[in-house]
């Protein structure tokens, strides 16, 4: 599977995640790539914005911009 391809899907893999985060070079995109991982991977979501040094209200949102537009979501000024 493709990078492009995985930017398509908001059903990652932690493993998906981690190759989308290699390629990432806009750190505030990646922080927001290293909660959803750690969503991923069974956190709950305060635990993951907590170890992704992200804000509560900041995590809410990169759900939201997930879970209706997938990575090019993410790419919105937040």
């Amino acid at each position: 599977m493709t990078v492009e391809s995985l930017k398509t899907r908001s059903d990652l893999t932690v493993y998906e995640f981690e190759q989308l985060m290699n390629m990432e070079t806009d750190v505030k995109v990646y922080k927001k790539l290293n909660f959803l991982k750690l969503k991923a991977e069974g956190n709950s979501t305060k635990k993951a914005y907590k170890l992704a040094n992200l804000k509560k209200s900041l995590a809410y949102r990169t759900l939201d911009q997930w879970n209706t537009g997938g990575y090019s979501a993410l790419l919105r000024k937040s």
